[in-house]
């Protein structure tokens, strides 16, 4: 007998040949689906695997399959050069593994079945769709012959039972009543016991904003720009080796800007508070010293440009500071318990810090009637970071897990540690809390 080779389709051949098959019906459903997901709060608060996860849909159900590897995603999504180094620059394979993560965690929520899921297999970029399709109900009753004209069909008399097995029969009806009753009290007792009380972590981090339901103010720290006088400036361009700067010559702006980071967090925050029913106000820098705010849930974004976020920390067990260093500043966060212990960075440009840390502090007053939370970063990274972290439930999960016991109602400190790829945070992750 001679054997012949048969060739199995690979997953990624499977997936293609799907995708060419789907009728005009079914690439609606996808892109329908498509848009739910990237309308939630687990897609919302994430622009970067918002614009991934729509980036590969739409181009497989184009056909587009060539164009999903890691080099196109790069420079179609993260401004890489066209030759840019795949091994060493790992921003595509982060973003594909936290959307996928993001994936599971949008459809562990769901509380009924979509008509078609899609996913992201590992080890490649190509999105797969499998469909839910209720099958029809098959029954293995025999037909019971029809009779012909004329034909009369003998009647077999049921056996007699016994008036034993009919009360036995009377006994066994109630029982999957009673089943079922101790089943569902045991799932509510276990539920009520839970830490939590069965809320998401989301939930129980943000408890004390939803608990009265009252308006958030998110206050912007201050980046201010400076002017140079047309003097100054062309012996900047000049390169002169000693220059005599003059009153005058540097003149802050009338108006100060901000940084992406905090800019990029207040968006994850505000779609998440936003999503729980909670109105939400941003002030620019300016506008923040002009505002009472001690009478409203708050939250100052950024550290050392953010003087609200400064003095909220100054006294506690984790607080920024700064000293000189040979290149400029160096910030770091310190811990008062331990005052050699530093997390720190040396920002020179951006792109060289491959290393960063936050600091998110949450303070109840006494009366629970307001809450401050300052989120900052010992730059717009760990900025950036701390706010995706506070939207992010798969995150908060994690914290829920080691919190000390009653954490959703203290006060707490929780310091970030994250790593940056190119501009990009990943994997912000808590290194140090404190609850009190």
């Amino acid at each position: 007998m001679r054997l012949r080779k048969i060739s199995l389709p690979t997953m990624e051949t499977q997936t293609r040949e799907r995708s060419r098959e789907l009728t005009p019906e079914q690439a609606a459903s996808v892109l329908a689906e498509l848009d739910a997901i990237l309308a939630s709060p687990t897609f919302t608060s994430s622009k970067r695997c918002h614009d991934f996860l729509e980036c590969i849909v739409k181009h497989a159900l184009a056909g587009n399959y060539d164009e999903l590897n890691e080099r196109f995603l790069g420079v179609e999504l993260f401004g890489r050069k066209v030759d840019f180094d795949t091994g060493a620059d790992s921003i595509v394979r982060v973003r594909a593994s936290d959307v996928r993560r993001r994936l599971a965690q949008y459809y562990s929520g769901r509380s009924s079945p979509s008509a078609v899921t899609i996913g992201l297999s590992s080890g490649n970029y190509i999105p797969t769709f499998q469909w839910h399709v209720a099958e029809d109900k098959k029954t293995n009753e025999a037909r019971v012959p029809e009779p012909s004209h004329g034909e009369l069909l003998p009647v077999t008399p049921d056996p007699p039972r016994s008036n034993a097995w009919l009360g036995f029969r009377s006994f066994l009806r109630p029982l999957p009543i009673i089943i079922a009753v101790l089943v569902l009290t045991t799932i509510v007792v276990v539920w009520n016991f839970r830490p939590g009380n069965g809320k998401s972590a989301v939930e129980q981090f943000w408890k004390p904003f939803l608990r009265n339901k009252t308006k958030v103010t998110l206050c912007l720290g201050d980046s201010h720009l400076y002017w140079l006088s047309s003097d100054l400036r062309q012996k900047v361009d000049d390169n002169q080796p000693s220059i005599v700067v003059k009153p005058g010559d540097i003149v802050k702006a009338s108006s100060g800007g901000t940084q992406i980071g905090d800019v990029r967090g207040v968006i994850s925050l505000t779609s998440l508070l936003n999503s729980r029913g909670l109105v939400t106000q941003v002030l620019w820098p300016q506008e923040s010293h002009n505002v009472a705010l001690d009478h409203t849930n708050v939250i100052y974004l950024g550290a050392f440009n953010n003087v609200w976020t400064m003095n909220l920390n100054r006294n506690l067990r984790f607080f920024f500071d700064s000293v000189d260093g040979e290149h400029g500043p160096i910030w770091f966060i310190r811990d008062r318990q331990h005052p050699d212990k530093r997390w720190m960075t040396e920002k020179i440009t951006a792109q060289r810090t491959d290393h960063s840390y936050a600091l998110i502090t949450r303070i109840i007053d006494p009366d629970r009637s307001r809450v401050q939370i300052a989120i900052g970063g010992v730059d717009e990274f760990g900025t950036q970071a701390a706010c995706e972290f506070l939207a992010d439930g798969t995150a908060l999960s994690e914290l829920a897990n080691n919190a000390p016991k009653g954490w959703q109602d203290r006060n707490l400190q929780l310091l970030l540690e994250m790593d940056i790829s190119g501009i990009v945070v990943v994997n912000p992750k808590v290194i140090a809390i404190q609850v009190w």
